[in-house]
């Protein structure tokens, strides 16, 4: 997933993680991947949450931020795209979900998503 990010052009400028062990330990795999420089900041307020904890998370970064990388949990990431994008989502292998959104003080417009399959050491864009 990491290197996808990277050849994407894709490298987040932040990233979040749940504070489980094998969260923290995915985002660290993908930093490495990716190419990302700055820190991974564990979020225990993510730790099996719904979406509105994924929400506040977002709508606390500094507005510095136009692309960060939420690692956490399902069924709560699940129900997140599923209530941004209004369509049933479940996620049985990797995902990644790209949101590029328009924002005067949080998370408030969805422009376009951008989603990614990644399973069995293939992925389609």
């Amino acid at each position: 997933m990491g290197e996808l990010l990277k050849n994407e052009l894709l490298i987040p400028e932040f990233i979040i993680s749940s504070d489980a062990k094998r969260a923290h330990s995915t985002a660290k795999i993908v930093a490495k991947a990716a190419g990302y420089k700055g820190e991974i900041a564990l979020n225990q307020a993510i730790y099996a949450a719904r979406p509105p904890a994924y929400i506040d998370v977002l709508r606390n970064l500094s507005n510095e931020y136009t692309r960060v990388l939420m690692i956490g949990h399902n069924p709560g990431l699940e129900e997140l795209v599923s209530m941004l994008t209004v369509k049933v989502t479940v996620c049985l292998h990797a995902h990644l979900y790209i949101f590029n959104y328009a924002s005067t003080n949080g998370l408030n417009w969805i422009i376009k998503l951008k989603e990614t399959y990644l399973g069995y050491g293939t992925h389609a864009i």
